[in-house]
């Protein structure tokens, strides 16, 4: 079974970017260190699906199409 962590990490990475914000922005967000945001875009802890979802709504972005891109689903 595929660990989807780094596949996960890297799409929330690249949607925080291009939304011109920094890992404290999101750390402040939530209310965890920004070390925990790196961990997490890492991919070197898993994030729950709860926060995997609550972070896409920060974005602005449906956590739909955040599993069918790392999936590879339609």
């Amino acid at each position: 079974m595929k660990n989807y962590n780094s596949d996960i990490g890297n799409w929330l990475r690249k949607a925080r970017e291009q939304r011109g914000l920094n890992q404290q922005d999101v750390a402040d967000h939530f209310g965890v260190t920004k070390t925990a945001v790196s961990y997490w875009e890492n991919g070197d802890r898993t994030i729950t699906a709860e926060t995997m979802i609550k972070y896409c709504l920060f974005l602005g972005v449906d956590p739909q199409k955040l599993v069918r891109e790392v999936t590879g689903g339609d």
